[in-house]
């Protein structure tokens, strides 16, 4: 019988050199996993980000083109916007709610007859549930036009940049401060907020 072979070397891998090799993979496998998790977090995160700085912008366009109109009156009528009810061509609470978050806004443009009965020239603008509501004309139904916002807020102020704060002095505003707030992501409870400038066209 002839002896068998000997080799000079260990063939395969000892079982401590497997067991440090699975270590090692599982920690490169981990911190792989985690940065996935991390990468799709902050994805979803920008997401939501993106949804309510696009809701807030929109609704901030609307109000501004609604808003900058007021008391458009191209006819001189001087009781066009004393006979209505709640009168004036610029409401800053017409729902009477306990703050200025709402607005209703009127103006003679589309076209210039003599009335606001036509879309766009008496519009009602407010917030409820997450959602931007408007009202585009005075026997209109309200729409949905931006989500998520979560509340507006509105604020008057004269030429010489005192604020008006009573519902008689309204009449005085000539700018106002629209700030719209959106909630971010699925429980809401961060928020993004954006604020802009609308200058009264027909005040002085």
């Amino acid at each position: 019988m002839k002896p068998s072979p000997k080799f000079s070397g260990q063939a395969g891998f000892s079982l401590l050199e497997m067991l440090v090799s699975t270590v090692l993979l599982m920690a490169v496998m981990t911190a792989l996993g985690t940065t996935m998790v991390v990468q799709q977090r902050d994805y979803i995160s920008q997401r939501y980000w993106r949804r309510a700085d696009e809701a807030a912008r929109s609704a901030l366009a609307v109000i501004e083109t609604a808003v900058r109109n007021a008391g458009s009156n191209p006819r001189q009528i001087a009781t066009l916007f004393t006979s209505l009810t709640p009168a004036g061509s610029l409401h800053p609470n017409p729902l009477a709610a306990g703050q200025w978050n709402n607005v209703q806004v009127r103006a003679d443009f589309n076209p210039t007859d003599g009335d606001v009965l036509d879309l766009y020239e008496d519009v009602r603008v407010w917030a409820a549930n997450d959602t931007m509501f408007v009202r585009w004309t005075a026997a209109g139904a309200a729409e949905p036009v931006a989500m998520p916002v979560r509340t507006l807020a509105f604020q008057y102020f004269r030429h010489d940049g005192s604020q008006v704060t009573t519902l008689g002095t309204i009449g005085e505003a000539t700018r106002v401060r629209v700030t719209v707030t959106a909630p971010v992501g699925l429980t809401g409870t961060r928020t993004l907020r954006r604020s802009g400038w609308v200058y009264l066209r027909n005040r002085t």
